[in-house]
């Protein structure tokens, strides 16, 4: 699953977890590093997690965001059109 999804997922609700509570639930200083993670590769802000974040994530989540899930991401993100078409796959 997506982190992008697995917040979304995480509601209660109409309430939606914030981004600092996700970036205090991974161990990271500030919620806009855990929503750049998020956003397309091709986007000028987006960052990739490092290992050690990746599986603090992955511990988080109980395995439902794992290592595969960013590089997937990142793979499938790094042009606009190829973003396009995989958000289009994915709803």
């Amino acid at each position: 699953m997506y982190l992008i999804d697995w917040k979304k997922s995480q509601a209660k609700g109409e309430k939606q977890i914030t981004w600092k509570q996700l970036a205090h639930r991974f161990g990271i200083s500030d919620g806009s590093i855990i929503r750049r993670w998020t956003l397309d590769a091709y986007d000028k802000n987006f960052n990739f997690p490092g290992p050690d974040n990746i599986l603090n994530v992955q511990t988080a989540t109980l395995g439902e965001v794992t290592s595969k899930d960013f590089y997937e991401w990142f793979e499938n993100t790094q042009t606009k059109e190829k973003a396009e078409r995989f958000h289009a796959n994915r709803t």
